[in-house]
């Protein structure tokens, strides 16, 4: 699968804080046998132990837009329960709970490096005017929600542009760059 995961911008980003010596990152997909919910339940599960484990102050948890939500459902399965909404099930039960705040990208343009029915490779996103792309004439803002809102998140973070980073590696027989 070819998305963020594996952009030159995310292979710098996790060198740059493998470095630092007050911040561990540990990397969390699961991925093989089973469905989305599962793979959703399992990816909950070990940053659930991961985290209980450790008496860490804070945690950072870079993840896809639907496995961050905290709202059930999906456009696929209107039962799906995301990963993040998992985890806070669980957090909510333990005897010391942890706040989770979740932070949604809004965009007006996107420019993204993924793979699509139509093909792998650079993909152009545009999205309609909305109350984020309207609401001022930043470039980029956050934005700290009172409830879940309607997509799942307590926060915004809306950037009118953004910049795709290419793979780090080789991948369907195009290269495009390695560091």
């Amino acid at each position: 699968l070819q998305d963020g995961r594996a952009s030159k911008a995310m292979l710098g980003l996790l060198e740059k804080l493998s470095e630092m010596d007050h911040v561990k990152v540990i990397c969390f997909d699961s991925v093989g046998d089973g469905d989305a919910q599962t793979r959703d339940n399992n990816m909950a599960k070990f940053l659930y132990n991961a985290i209980r484990s450790k008496k860490h102050r804070r945690t950072l948890i870079l993840t896809g837009g639907v496995h961050a939500s905290l709202k059930k459902g999906a456009p696929w399965d209107l039962n799906f329960v995301p990963m993040l909404k998992v985890l806070d099930e669980e957090f909510k039960k333990a005897a010391s709970p942890k706040r989770l705040l979740n932070i949604g990208l809004k965009y007006k343009k996107l420019n993204t490096w993924a793979c699509f029915e139509t093909g792998c490779g650079l993909h152009a996103i545009d999205q309609p005017e909305s109350p984020y792309s309207q609401a001022v004439a930043f470039n980029n803002y956050f934005t700290l929600e009172d409830n879940v809102e309607e997509q799942g998140y307590m926060s915004s973070l809306f950037i009118r542009q953004t910049t795709a980073s290419p793979p780090a590696l080789k991948r369907y027989g195009h290269t495009f760059g390695t560091r």
